[in-house]
């Protein structure tokens, strides 16, 4: 038993068609997943800004916000052309720095110097209000130092003079420097691109099982299931090593293909475990329809037809097709092992 086993697992490994299509499906996956992961990183914010003051300090906040590459930051001259354009969806916020910005800084205030106007709800403004107001707070910062400098100081100290300090000392203070040189967006995980892996898996999943139906039926007619009798590997076992092997097979594409994308930092390794056991379930459950439709159809056409059908409406059900209150469809839906993978690992 044991060396018939160790030799259908290597011709299930090392069979020329069974590894193209392990590293085929390895690839396919990591690669939509990555390709979808890396166009959603490099979604451009698009915000407008309006500055009123046109100061030094207005024009520093400006080459910042520049400098971030998830910004597509774009002035505008017209406060009403720049509200027409945030309307019609041309911007997801619009910022406008007031008159009086930097007189306003270097008098100590700080509140009613920016403003801004949004239509959009992302999660992703507030990110944003907070990384300028972080950068406007540091302008403030800069002024309000330089007016106690010059309270407590009996030396003449010129302004340009403390500028140059100022920013000669910042490279080596964290503290007051606040480390928020780059925006460093980090966008709420919508799982998007674990539904697009496990789609693809899962799919791959079931037509490989099904297949095996289908090589049960061919060694059933070429008799080899009644010579494996003989020798004393009965049917039970003769369809447990099978699974066994199916399971070892269809595991090792996932774990390879889920360690590439933890390792290209698209999956977090934290829920590797329930992703696991879920696999696991889902592949048992699809073998034994496998050998239920097996025995049921007996026939290859009827077998092939009848998978055929049963991933289609896996892939169905499992969709959004038929969400919502539609008749029935709640009680068909638990028929098929699809609707409860993606219900445990999305």
């Amino acid at each position: 038993m044991i060396n018939y086993f160790i030799i259908q697992l290597k011709n299930k490994f090392l069979g020329k068609k069974n590894l193209l299509i392990l590293l085929s499906i390895i690839f396919l996956s990591v690669g939509l997943t990555y390709a979808y992961h890396i166009s959603q990183e490099e979604n451009i914010y698009r915000a407008g800004v309006v500055d009123l003051d046109q100061s030094d300090a207005s024009k520093r906040v400006i080459n910042v916000l520049k400098e971030q590459r998830e910004i597509d930051l774009i002035l505008e001259k017209s406060k009403t052309l720049a509200h027409e354009k945030l309307k019609r969806g041309d911007y997801h916020i619009l910022y406008t720095i007031e008159k009086g910005f930097e007189e306003g800084l270097k008098a100590g205030k700080y509140k009613e110097l920016l403003s801004y106007s949004k239509e959009s709800s992302m999660q992703m403004t507030a990110w944003l209000n907070d990384f300028i107001s972080l950068k406007v707070l540091k302008e403030w910062a800069y002024y309000d130092l330089y007016n106690l400098i010059q309270k407590e100081s009996l030396e003449a100290y010129t302004y340009e003079d403390y500028s140059k300090a100022y920013d000669d000392n910042l490279k080596d203070n964290e503290i007051i420097s606040l480390k928020i040189e780059s925006l460093a967006v980090q966008k709420k995980e919508t799982g998007n691109q674990k539904k697009i892996f496990v789609s693809i898996i899962s799919v791959f999943m079931m037509l490989v099982t099904m297949s095996y139906g289908k090589e049960v039926m061919n060694e059933k007619d070429m008799n080899i299931v009644n010579r494996l009798k003989v020798s004393g590997i009965s049917e039970i076992k003769y369809l447990g090593s099978k699974g066994i092997i199916l399971m070892i097979y269809l595991l090792t594409v996932w774990s390879i293909s889920t360690m590439g994308l933890v390792a290209l930092d698209v999956f977090k390794s934290t829920t590797l475990v329930i992703d696991l056991v879920a696999f696991i379930g889902f592949i048992t459950i699809n073998y034994l329809v496998t050998l239920i439709l097996v025995y049921l159809t007996k026939a290859k056409g009827k077998y092939l037809l009848m998978t055929q059908g049963y991933i289609l409406f896996s892939v169905l059900m499992s969709s959004d097709v038929f969400k919502g209150n539609l008749p029935l469809v709640n009680q068909v839906k638990v028929i098929f092992p699809l609707t409860y993978l993606l219900d445990m690992i999305l």
